[in-house]
């Protein structure tokens, strides 16, 4: 028996009803539950589309919650979209978790046109020097406040460009911070930023996943002349947001479907947890597979500081007095340091030197020999990156060393 409630109504389904529901995992598609179109008899659901179906009725977007109650067992906790209207039927998709919050997200709606509200200056009384201790306030943890207010250059590094500057008492460390509002700017944590876009779409934000993580303290560092939340961020809609916060911490963004609670679970936590539901090979109506290449078991690591290939060449020429000698050497990019994962390994990258010698010698009495060497001749710099070469952590340049002189032996 299959039961659909749309805005805590039952629905009129029409005989010989059927769905197609599909469930995937947020892990590789972000989406959830959803179900293909179905249609629903009209005048018979007039009680939940009122007069939808009329022509003189102007069609919008209509969202409505739903429930789909498949024998006895609650299949989806959700919403019913309305697709399309025709003279004696409506068009709805149910969704849910993640597919129902990509629905409400999904529109060209910008980060930085919501209204994610404002974060007061805290109290300054500019007449006054503050103690030290009141410094919590404005450069404090994530859990004491909201947003900092670090001095920031807007464009050019000029003192009048200077935003939430601060002046410090003579011979003390009391201060008092920016007296004109036209140059204070909200720098707010990105935890704060995640709970307002998640609370903005009648979401709550799970923070467990900032807890004990050394993301947890990260902030926007922003320029704009504004205590509004929206004004500090880019203007990329709320998918692109979600995108590069996934991206950037490795996560991905899970929505349970019954408590509108959205959490973030790390990459290589999310099939750790417990409570993941096994489905049954003869349930699947159909199969996708891949090739995934195996990762790298222990013999098939490389110790670190060992590169896997190296090589060298060298061209001697030797006549009379005269000695010249060119060299090269090269080594391939090797892990220098193992982190907590591979995103985190850091690695030492490939080198090619080239090297040249030169040197005459003459004399019997007084054997004097000139010589010049010059080393780095392809001006390899010295370079760390982490888990993939875009990553940049270290570059050093030291361009070519030049050396020559004269000895002469008695």
């Amino acid at each position: 028996m299959t039961e659909l409630y749309i805005d805590g109504q039952l629905t009129a389904l029409p005989e010989g009803f059927n769905i197609t529901f599909t469930s995937e995992n947020p892990y590789f598609t972000r989406s959830s539950n959803y179900s293909l179109d179905i249609e629903l008899p009209m005048p018979a659901n007039h009680a939940i589309f009122k007069h939808v179906n009329r022509l003189d009725v102007t069609k919008k977007k209509t969202i409505l919650p739903a429930t789909l109650i498949v024998d006895a067992r609650c299949l989806l906790y959700g919403s019913a979209v309305l697709l399309s209207v025709e003279d004696a039927l409506v068009k709805v998709q149910l969704v849910s978790g993640n597919a129902e919050f990509n629905l409400l997200t999904n529109d060209d709606l910008y980060i930085d046109e919501l209204d994610l509200g404002t974060i007061s200056w805290p109290n300054n009384n500019q007449n006054r020097f503050q103690p030290p201790a009141n410094m919590v306030n404005y450069y404090g943890s994530v859990d004491d406040i909201e947003a900092v207010w670090l001095p920031v250059f807007y464009q050019e590094a000029k003192w009048e460009n200077l935003q939430n500057d601060a002046i410090y008492e003579f011979g003390t460390n009391n201060f008092t911070l920016c007296p004109y509002y036209g140059r204070r700017c909200v720098q707010p944590y990105l935890l704060t930023v995640i709970k307002r876009i998640v609370e903005y779409f009648g979401y709550t934000f799970d923070t467990s996943f900032f807890d004990n993580n050394f993301l947890r303290n990260v902030y926007v560092c922003s320029a704009v002349s504004s205590n509004r939340v929206a004004a500090a961020l880019p203007h990329w809609t709320v998918s692109e947001f979600f995108d590069e916060l996934e991206k950037f911490l490795c996560a991905v963004t899970v929505v349970n479907e019954r408590t509108k609670v959205v959490s973030l679970v790390g990459l290589n936590d999310y099939f750790t947890e417990s409570g993941k539901e096994i489905i049954p090979a003869s349930s699947l109506l159909r199969e996708f597979t891949v090739d995934i290449e195996d990762e790298k078991n222990e013999k098939d690591l490389s110790m670190p500081g060992s590169p896997e290939h190296t090589a060298n060449a060298s061209l001697y020429f030797e006549k009379g007095g005269l000695n010249l000698r060119l060299s090269y050497n090269f080594a391939s990019d090797f892990i220098d340091e193992m982190g907590e994962s591979t995103f985190y390994d850091r690695y030492y990258d490939k080198v090619n030197y080239m090297d040249v010698n030169a040197s005459y010698t003459f004399g019997k009495k007084f054997k004097t020999t000139f010589y010049a060497e010059a080393n780095n001749l392809l001006n390899q710099p010295l370079r760390y990156y982490q888990g993939t070469k875009d990553r940049t952590m270290q570059a050093e340049y030291y361009g070519v060393k030049v050396n020559a002189g004269v000895k002469i032996n008695f």
